[in-house]
């Protein structure tokens, strides 16, 4: 019996009429509007997939650094997504559950991700954090947090 992400995937294939294959780490890869995209299961019943793509890679400065995790705070500048340091990239990651849904659905939410995904590699490389609040905008955490 074929697990959510198999169905998913083998539909998405069937659909788009695009020969995709789960690779034997269980990592799909996917090209949208020219940006890789991969899809591995998140869980063991794999319900629930991480769609993820590279952002930046290679050096990474400080400034890089910042400008990610400004996109990251409260998931404002990632559409709730995240974006991780791994290894020497920065990698932008959603996950989605797939129990329910289409082919077609599935497919929007791909292009969706490969969109902002490219957006938030401009943000990090030109400088422009998109929504991310700069210092005037931060909420005051001494409110909030008591010790």
């Amino acid at each position: 019996m074929k697990t959510p992400f198999e169905s998913i995937i083998e539909d998405l294939a069937a659909a788009t009429e695009v020969d995709i294959r789960i690779g034997t780490d269980r990592v799909a890869e996917i090209t949208v509007a020219d940006e890789l995209v991969l899809v591995k299961p998140k869980d063991t019943g794999e319900e629930t997939a991480t769609i993820f793509a590279v952002v930046s890679e290679g050096e990474l400065d400080e400034t890089a650094l910042r400008r990610a995790l400004s996109l990251n705070l409260f998931g404002r500048g990632t559409l709730g997504g995240t974006v991780g340091l791994f290894i020497d990239s920065l990698v932008f990651s959603v996950d989605v559950t797939l129990s329910g849904l289409s082919a077609e659905d599935f497919a929007g939410r791909l292009a969706a991700f490969a969109q902002k995904s490219t957006e938030i590699a401009a943000a990090i490389s030109s400088g422009d954090a998109g929504e991310s609040p700069g210092k005037s905008d931060a909420p005051d955490l001494g409110r909030f947090i008591q010790v």
